[in-house]
C-alpha cells in the first residue's frame, strides 16, 4: 500500500495486545519497551510527596460550585472497522469522578461514554451544558477518543455512532457561550484543533483555552498518557507547582502535559491559553514541590530499568539518599520501582538543521523529509510531493540522517530501531547496507541483522 492510499488516520499507537487501537493509517509506534513487558495490574498511584489532604480547586479559576463539565469518552464504536480501545482501568471516567470528588455538584457533571456518547447525545449535552453556564462560571469539555482529519485540514472527534462532532459544529454550540469561559481539553490524535477552536472562540468574545495531547497536525498514542497528567494535576501534584505558590495553573498543567507527551510517548501536545492566560488557577498543591538540587531530581523522565536491563522511560517520584523512586506507565496502569542513582540514565533527543534533507520513520517504512522548522527537540517535517496535510512535528525517534545509511559501522556504537525507537548497541559484522547488531544491555539472543534504515551512528 503507498502513502497515498492510506486514509486519513483516526490513531496512533497499536496496542492490539490490550485490545486497543487497530488503526487506519498505521503510523510507526513510538514503543519505549524492547522487549514488551508486561501490563501491571496497579492503576496510578497517588503523586510521590503530596499529603493525604484532599484536593481542592481554586477560587478565582475552577470555582467548583461553578464549574460545569462534560465528559465524552469513546473507547468502543458501533463501526467496527474503527478501531476499539480497551476499556480496563478507563481514565474518562476517573476523570468524571475526580471532578465530582473536587466538589463540582453531580448536577453539573455530564458523562457520556462509548454508546450513550452519538453525536447527538453529545451536541444535546453541550447544547444543555452550555445553557447553564452562567457569568464568571467555566465550561470544562473534555473528549477521548479516536481523531481524524480531511485532506483540507478539516478535524472530527469520532462519536460512538458515524456522524462524529466536526469542529466546525462544537463551535457552534460554543459561541453561543457569551457569559463564562471554556477550557477544552482533548486526548486523541489532531486534537490541537481545539487549540485553533479556542483561538477562534475568544476573538468572538468567548474566553477559551485548551491543552490537548496532540499538536493539530499529529498524531496521538493509544496510550492515556495525557488523560492520566491531567488528572495528576488536578488532584494536586505538587511536581507541577513549578513556581511552588501552591497553586496549580493552565500553564503549570500545560507543562507537565508537554513533559509527559515529549519524554513518555515522543510526541507534541497542543496549547492555546491566550483566552484565560496562563496564570488562571486549577487547583491547589497537596504537598511541596522538592527543591533537591541532587542528580536526577523529582519530576525529572529518565531512562530506567523496569527489570535488569531493560530499560524504559520513566519519571523520577521521590529521593532518598542514592536511590530514587521511578514510575513507569503501561497504557492506564502505573508501577513504581525503587533503584540506584546511578543506573539512571538521562532521555535526550538529538537536534537537526532546518532545511536538512533526512528520512522519517512512518507506517513502518522511511519517507524523503525535509525539516522545515525547529522548536527545541521537535522538527516540523514536510514529505516533498506530498500534500502539505502530511507535514508533522517529529523527535529524532523518527529521523535518519541521509549520510548514516552509507556509513561503514562495524565494530562501533550505534543507535538501532525497533519499533519506532531507538536503542544503543554495537555493529558485530556489516555486509553491504545490512548490519549484524547487538543491543546493549540484552543477551545475545537478541543480535538480529538490521537494514541500514534501522541503524544510525551515535
Amino acid at each position: 500500500m503507498t502513502k497515498q492510499q492510506v486514509p486519513v488516520c483516526m490513531c496512533f499507537a497499536v496496542l492490539l495486545a490490550l485490545g486497543a487501537c487497530k488503526q487506519k493509517e498505521t503510523a510507526p509506534a513510538v514503543s519505549t519497551t524492547r522487549p514488551t513487558t508486561p501490563p501491571v495490574t496497579t492503576s496510578a498511584a497517588p503523586a510521590a510527596g503530596s499529603s493525604g489532604v484532599a484536593p481542592v480547586l481554586a477560587s478565582g479559576g475552577l470555582d467548583p460550585k461553578r464549574t460545569h463539565v462534560l465528559i465524552v469518552g469513546v473507547l468502543q464504536f458501533a463501526n467496527p472497522n474503527v478501531g476499539q480501545f480497551a476499556t480496563r482501568n478507563r481514565k474518562d471516567q476517573e476523570l468524571a469522578d475526580l471532578f465530582i470528588s473536587l466538589g463540582v455538584p453531580r448536577a453539573n457533571v455530564t458523562t457520556l461514554l462509548d454508546r450513550n456518547a452519538t453525536a447527538a447525545a453529545v451536541f444535546e449535552a453541550l447544547k444543555s451544558t452550555v445553557a447553564r453556564v452562567g457569568p464568571g462560571d467555566t465550561l470544562v469539555f473534555y473528549y477521548a477518543g479516536h481523531g481524524s482529519r480531511a485532506k483540507d485540514g478539516t478535524t472530527t472527534l469520532l462519536s460512538y455512532d458515524d456522524a462524529g462532532l466536526k469542529i466546525s459544529a462544537l463551535e457552534q454550540e460554543l459561541n453561543r457561550l457569551k457569559q463564562g469561559r471554556a477550557v477544552l481539553l482533548a486526548d486523541c490524535c489532531y486534537s490541537g484543533s481545539l487549540g485553533e477552536l479556542a483561538d477562534r472562540l475568544t476573538k468572538t468574545g468567548v474566553k477559551a483555552a485548551s491543552v490537548t495531547s496532540a499538536a493539530a497536525s499529529n498524531l496521538s498514542t493509544g496510550n492515556w498518557t495525557y488523560t492520566q497528567t491531567l488528572i495528576d494535576v488536578l488532584r494536586g501534584d505538587p511536581l507541577a507547582d513549578q513556581d511552588s505558590d501552591g497553586t496549580l495553573t493552565l500553564g503549570e498543567l500545560s507543562a507537565e502535559v508537554r513533559e509527559a507527551m515529549k519524554f513518555r510517548e515522543q510526541q507534541r501536545h497542543g496549547a492555546w491559553l491566550a483566552g484565560l492566560g496562563e496564570a488562571f488557577p486549577l487547583t491547589k498543591a497537596r504537598g511541596k514541590r522538592s527543591t533537591s538540587t541532587e542528580s536526577f531530581p523529582p519530576g525529572a523522565y529518565v531512562l530506567a530499568p523496569q527489570q535488569p536491563a531493560k530499560f524504559r522511560p520513566a519519571r523520577v517520584m521521590s529521593v532518598a539518599g542514592a536511590k530514587r523512586t521511578v514510575r513507569f506507565f503501561d497504557y492506564s496502569d502505573s508501577t513504581d520501582v525503587t533503584v540506584e542513582a546511578s543506573v539512571l540514565k538521562k532521555l535526550e533527543f538529538r537536534r537537526f538543521d532546518v532545511g536538512k534533507a533526512v528520512e522519517v520513520f512512518w507506517s513502518g517504512k522511511l519517507w524523503p523529509a525535509k525539516i522545515k522548522k525547529r522548536e527545541g527537540d521537535f522538527h516540523f517535517i514536510t514529505y516533498p510531493g506530498w500534500p502539505a496535510y502530511w507535514d508533522e512535528w517529529v523527535t529524532s525517534s523518527r529521523i535518519v540522517e541521509a549520510a548514516d545509511k552509507s556509513t561503514d559501522l562495524t565494530g562501533r556504537a550505534v543507535q538501532i530501531e525497533w519499533r519506532g525507537a531507538w536503542y544503543p548497541g554495537k555493529v558485530l559484522r556489516q555486509r553491504g547496507h545490512r548490519y549484524l547488531v547487538h543491543y546493549d544491555g540484552f543477551g545475545g539472543e537478541w543480535n538480529e541483522w538490521a537494514p541500514a534504515s534501522r541503524v544510525r551512528a551515535k
